[in-house]
Parts: C-alpha cells; structure tokens; sequence
C-alpha cells in the first residue's frame, strides 16, 4: 500500500474566517436556499389558487352582468330590417314561448298543414300528461274495486254455500229415524 502526505497551503482562510466558520456559513446558506425554494414553492401555489378564484370570481360577476345587461340585436321580421334589442333572459323566454306555442300534430311534432294540427306543443305535452295521469288512476281504480269484487262473491259464495248445505243436510236428515233412536236408547 502506497502512502501519499499533501500539504495544503490555505492563505484565504484568514481573510474569510476559519475553516469551521466557513463550514457552517455555507451550511447555514445551503439551508436557507432549501428553506427559500420550499416557501416560494407553497407561496407561488397558494398565489395561483387564489388568483384562479379571483378571476372565476370576476368571469362569474362579468358574464351575470353581460347576461343581464348587455342587450343584443335581433331581426324583428324577416321582411324589412327593423332590429331589436334583447337581453340573453329575453331571447331565451321567447323561444320556449314560442316553442310552448306551435303547432303539432298527434305525435308532436311540428306540423304546417291545417288538417294535421293538434294543437299546440303545451297542449300536445299537457294532454299527454294528463291522459297518462288519467290511465293510471283508472287502473288503480279498477284494480281496487276488483279486489273488493273479489272479496264480496268470495264471502256471498261461502255464505250461499254454508246456507245450502244447512238447507240440504236437514232436508236429507229423518228426524223421525233420529227421534225414535234416542227413544229407544234412553227406554234401555
């Protein structure tokens, strides 16, 4: 085994420090670059969540008011060029409106002949509803009243049957026989 001996020659070491001086200045810096990148990293992502959340805040804020305000133009008729201004909640009340409105036939579709209308959609919509309402009471109904229907022949048929064979059963009994049996056995 080969042995080396080094010398070093350290002459900056008295102008900047010792060396353990030197040791926990740099360690000290190490730490404190650590500790900076780790709060800038929690700091710069904290600051991103909250600048998402002030600006979906004012997108929220800007586009209620565009929807409420800001009044956009529409064609009044298709024969002239008169235009009128609505707001986004007005538009949207006169489709359904008018969609509520037309004319359908008996599937609900949109009809443009006379002898094929229904009437309108709401009524077409409406009318089915309530039949269905309508259909499913009347079975409710029937179902109800068949039960009681089948409950009533039921008790009247037992109460026939058990009257019958009463009826039948002394019809067919000798109560002469029965009687002089009884005689006879209480006379022994």
């Amino acid at each position: 085994m080969a042995k080396f001996k080094i010398d070093v020659d350290i002459d900056w070491a008295d102008e900047y420090g010792t060396i353990d001086e030197r040791l926990q200045e740099s360690i000290k810096q190490s730490i404190l670059e650590k500790i900076e990148d780790t709060v800038m990293d929690q700091i710069q992502e904290t600051a991103v969540n909250e600048a998402e959340k002030r600006v979906g805040i004012w997108v929220n804020n800007y586009l209620t008011k565009v929807i409420k305000e800001k009044k956009f133009p529409r064609p009044v008729n298709t024969y002239d060029d008169k235009v009128e201004y609505i707001t986004i909640p007005e538009l949207i009340n006169r489709k359904i409106e008018q969609s509520l409105t037309q004319e359908v036939d008996k599937y609900g579709k949109i009809t443009h002949y006379n002898g094929d209308v229904y009437g309108t959609r709401m009524d077409w919509i409406t009318g089915k509803l309530a039949r269905k309402y309508a259909d499913e009471r009347v079975q409710e109904f029937v179902r109800g009243i068949k039960c009681d229907i089948e409950d009533y022949t039921s008790e009247k048929v037992k109460k026939e049957l058990v009257k019958r064979l009463t009826s039948n059963l002394v019809q067919n009994i000798d109560f002469n026989k029965v009687f002089k049996e009884e005689d006879h056995e209480s006379k022994k």
